[in-house]
C-alpha cells in the first residue's frame, strides 16, 4: 500500500537516502524537512500524512518537541522515531510522547519499510536490539495482535496453508505476517520463526487470542 510520508531529519545525505528507501517500496515522500519547526508548516501544507519519518535530535525544535507540537494541534500522524541513540530512556521518551515506533539510524535501511508497515496496521516497533531489553521479559510485545496469532498458531504446530485457512486469509498475508514478525523480532533463516514459536510454545498458548 502507497503512503503518503513526510521525513524529518537534519543530515541531508542520510535524509536522501530515507527517501530513497521509501521510493524504492512504493510509498510517496510529500516533502522532507530539515527541522521541527518546518515539519509542522509542510504538513499542514501537504496533509494528510500517513506516517512521519523524523529523527529524534535535531537542532531547534527536536524530534520529541515536534510530536508533541503535532498533539496539541490535533494532527499528530503516525510517527516513527529514528536515531543514534539505544538508551532505553531515550526510546520510552519517545514512545511516551507518541511515537509508534523507534528504528536505530544504522539499521533504517533494513527496518524502516517493515517498521511502517507494522504501524499502519496499528502496532508497534522498535528495533530488535532494543525490543526485548525495552519491554523487559515480553519480547513479544513488539508484534501485532495479527502477528501474535499467526506466532502462536506456529507453535501449535500449524504450518502457514493451514494457518491461512484457520484464520480466512491468504497464504500470501500469513506469509508476510511472518516475515514483519521475524523483522521485529531480529531473527533471519527460513525457520528461525518456527524454532522461536517452538521454544516459547507453552507461554504463547496460555496467551489469549488478541
Amino acid at each position: 500500500m502507497a503512503l503518503r510520508v513526510l521525513v524529518v531529519d537534519d543530515h541531508p545525505i542520510f535524509r536522501r537516502g530515507l527517501v530513497t528507501v521509501l521510493q524504492g517500496a512504493g510509498h510517496t515522500v510529500v516533502a522532507e524537512a530539515n527541522d521541527g519547526v518546518e515539519a509542522l508548516a509542510l504538513s499542514t501544507r501537504h496533509g494528510p500524512i500517513d506516517v512521519a519519518v523524523v529523527d529524534v535530535a535535531m537542532a531547534g525544535m527536536d524530534g520529541l518537541a515536534l510530536v508533541q507540537a503535532w498533539q496539541d494541534r490535533g494532527d499528530l500522524p503516525r510517527v516513527l522515531m529514528l536515531s543514534l541513540h539505544s538508551e532505553h530512556h531515550v526510546v520510552r521518551a519517545a514512545l511516551d510522547a507518541g511515537a509508534v515506533g523507534y528504528v536505530l539510524k544504522d539499521r533504517a535501511v533494513d527496518e524502516l519499510t517493515a517498521a511502517i508497515a507494522a504501524v499502519v496496521a496499528g502496532g508497534r516497533f522498535v528495533s530488535p536490539p532494543l525490543a526485548a531489553a525495552l519491554h523487559g521479559s515480553d519480547e513479544l510485545a513488539v508484534l501485532t495482535p495479527a502477528e501474535l496469532r499467526i506466532v502462536t498458531l506456529l507453535a501449535d504446530n500449524l504450518t502457514s496453508g493451514e494457518i491461512a485457512e484457520r484464520l480466512g486469509l491468504s497464504s500470501r498475508t500469513v506469509q508476510n505476517h511472518r516475515a514483519h514478525a521475524a523483522s521485529k523480532l531480529g531473527l533471519s533463516g527460513p525457520n528461525r520463526l518456527l524454532q522461536f514459536a517452538l521454544e516459547r510454545k507453552a507461554r504463547l498458548l496460555r496467551t489469549p487470542s488478541p
